[in-house]
């Protein structure tokens, strides 16, 4: 989507998304590739029924893809590190709602979301790991924007 929005907004002689978004998604986007490819890639059957292709296009691919972008076509502007705490509002709004949701239907979409196994305990234990890969990945990701600002023509983008 992100890619269908920019690329839409490039070719009316636009501007794009906004850096702070693109690298929003550049930081969910290269958590997600990290955890399928760390954690749930050899399970992948018990994340959802797609073909095993599509998991990894999706899941592995379009991550690598994102990141490169965010390497190829850095930021205009100079993004600060206290985005990062605006950042962190989705992924915790995902959790908390995954974890609400899944109480009532009986279904986690991932594995270490699920207490039903191993308790809640558990499940924060994991969520506080993955937090701190997605803190992480977010001051990569703007420490990155920094230092290729200016370095890369902000023109070129995929």
């Amino acid at each position: 989507m992100t890619f269908a929005v920019g690329g839409i907004a490039l070719l009316l002689g636009r501007r794009g998304l906004p850096d702070g978004v693109r690298g929003a998604v550049t930081c969910y986007m290269t958590v997600t590739g990290i955890i399928y490819a760390v954690v749930l890639r050899a399970d992948a059957e018990q994340v959802g029924q797609l073909a095993p292709w599509i998991d990894d296009v999706v899941h592995l691919v379009m991550p690598i893809a994102v990141f490169a972008d965010w390497l190829v076509g850095p930021p205009r502007e100079k993004l600060r590190y206290s985005i990062v705490r605006y950042w962190l509002l989705s992924p915790v709004a995902f959790v908390t709602y995954s974890l609400i949701r899944g109480h009532f239907v009986n279904w986690y979409p991932y594995p270490f979301l699920d207490p039903r196994g191993r308790g809640y305990a558990h499940v924060a234990v994991e969520c506080c790991v993955i937090a701190l890969v997605v803190v992480g990945v977010c001051l990569v990701v703007v420490w990155l924007g920094r230092l290729l600002r200016g370095k890369v023509s902000s023109d070129v983008m995929l």
